[in-house]
């Protein structure tokens, strides 16, 4: 099961919405900025998640779904920011060479 603050795996975060999530800043506020870019809402998300949201509400319900991501059970949530941040590193990447 994943936090049910941070929605990051219980492997990364014990707390399950109890207490102080020490990486609390980083999955959720990913996924919900990728839902925020109209092109990663209308192109990628459907893609990842195989199907499509009619509104943030039910996108960000699902992100909270359990999830087996790497062979932990984690969220939708984790399973985006996974996909998402190979992405965004690349962009990084190339920015800085």
């Amino acid at each position: 099961m994943a936090c049910f603050k941070c929605f990051n795996p219980q492997a990364v975060c014990p707390n399950r919405g109890r207490g102080t999530c020490e990486f609390g800043d980083i999955v959720l506020p990913t996924c919900w900025g990728a839902y925020q870019l109209d092109i990663w809402r209308r192109d990628e998300l459907p893609i990842l998640a195989r199907r499509k949201f009619d509104n943030e509400e039910e996108y960000m319900q699902w992100l909270g779904e359990e999830r087996t991501v790497h062979g932990v059970q984690a969220s939708n949530a984790a399973y985006i920011a996974d996909k998402l941040f190979p992405i965004l590193l690349g962009r990084i990447a190339e920015r800085t060479s």
